[in-house]
């Protein structure tokens, strides 16, 4: 999940006041941080000051499949000799310049 307070400014906590030397520290602050701003902290932007796990959670995700019988919608083939990542250019030839 995305981090949206990691690098603002907020109150200094005991923990995050002094250096941590270990790589298993940084990453225990970071867990920490992660949780409170995630399950724990109420986003005013949300309805009802939801957290932002909670309105992650409730959203409808998208799936290949439609949700009551579980079937494909459609079956995609792939053309190995198509380009589907066009340049952005018009189709044709390349224009000479003339001057």
């Amino acid at each position: 999940m995305w981090i949206p307070r990691l690098f603002a400014s907020r109150e200094p906590t005991p923990a995050t006041s002094r250096s941590v030397c270990a790589l298993a520290g940084l990453q225990a602050l970071l867990d920490t941080s992660v949780e409170e701003d995630n399950h724990r902290r109420p986003d005013r932007s949300l309805p009802h000051r939801a957290t932002p796990a909670t309105a992650y959670h409730a959203r409808p995700k998208a799936g290949p499949s439609t949700d009551r019988t579980g079937e494909l919608l459609r079956d995609l083939v792939l053309d190995p000799d198509r380009d589907y990542h066009p340049t952005g250019r018009p189709p044709g030839p390349i224009p000479k310049n003339t001057r």
